[in-house]
């Protein structure tokens, strides 16, 4: 990894996602419990068909190396205070043990110890795009923006899911991530990404007295005029995304080639196809983790 970026990882540790002291239920946890959520989560989406990895020892140097077994693999060998280690010391210490990472297992590792250290991923939308993208092995560039990948989005849901179940996203990623699915073209958000379902349909409500529209939080009356009568207004794109849900929910279990085989020639078609294309990835990152928390268990 270059060490003009490794350094930028502490820059925004410190300055976004460990600026909220609030801990996480587990932080104090064991490698186990941790190790319990994603067996119980590979389980879900597996299949008793995924061979296990022979050589747990070579995963950090594995393009295909799942975060949270390498993040588990750092734990058990240096105990849960290694979530507090500014990434140099993390890195110098695995190199003094002859532990061979690669850049790529190293931004992933980095990732999950932020997700295991603070709330900020589901409150900030910035170090949620930079989870995104290291827990896809892609350095996190600080500066600018990157577009993220809706395969990417698939999988940090995941993991996130999986380190705390019970936290919800703010307003703030949610509309980052609806932001995303808009410039692929999406209008519905599929499974792993349907907290964000609210910020991509944008309800509101229109007074019929003054025609004034405004976002739809249950008012009884209208925040302009006063009055009550005021209605839904329906999501435009609401036939569209009714089409995807039903050319989807058939499809989403099955393999790639059977999923995008009779897909319509249409926008509906076009739009699931291209999911289909990113929720395989996501697929395949979901059986990575089952055979790769087999290999551990041998």
């Amino acid at each position: 990894m270059d060490l003009d970026k490794m350094h930028a990882w502490p820059i925004a540790l410190g300055q976004q996602a460990m600026e909220e002291q609030e801990p996480l239920e587990y932080h104090e946890s064991t490698t186990a419990s941790l190790a319990e959520r994603c067996a119980s989560f590979a389980s879900e989406w597996g299949s008793d068909k995924v061979a296990s990895i022979t050589e747990p020892s070579l995963l950090f140097k594995d393009p295909e190396a799942h975060p949270l077994v390498l993040a588990m693999m750092v734990l058990d060998r240096y105990g849960p205070e290694a979530l507090e280690w500014a990434p140099e010391v993390l890195r110098v210490t695995m190199m003094r043990d002859n532990l061979q990472v690669s850049g790529a297992s190293f931004a992933k590792i980095m990732a999950v110890q932020v997700i295991l250290s603070s709330p900020s991923p589901w409150r900030q939308w910035n170090v949620f795009h930079w989870m995104a993208r290291a827990l896809a092995g892609l350095p996190p560039n600080f500066v600018f923006l990157e577009q993220p990948e809706l395969g990417h989005l698939f999988v940090c849901a995941d993991v996130m899911a999986i380190c705390d179940p019970k936290r919800q996203t703010t307003v703030e990623v949610d509309k980052f991530v609806a932001a995303a699915l808009r410039h692929e073209g999406h209008v519905w958000a599929p499974e792993s990404l349907a907290f964000a379902t609210r910020a991509l349909e944008e309800p509101q409500l229109e007074c019929s007295t003054c025609q004034a529209l405004f976002e739809d939080n249950n008012d009884q009356k209208c925040i302009s005029c006063g009055a009550t009568t005021l209605h839904k207004v329906p999501y435009h794109y609401a036939a569209l995304r009714d089409e995807c849900i039903a050319l989807w929910k058939p499809r989403r279990a099955l393999p790639l080639e059977r999923t995008v085989d009779g897909l319509p020639e249409s926008a509906a078609g076009n739009l699931v196809y291209d999911v289909a294309l990113h929720w395989d990835h996501a697929q395949r990152v979901r059986k990575q983790l089952l055979a790769q928390m087999r290999g551990l268990a041998k």
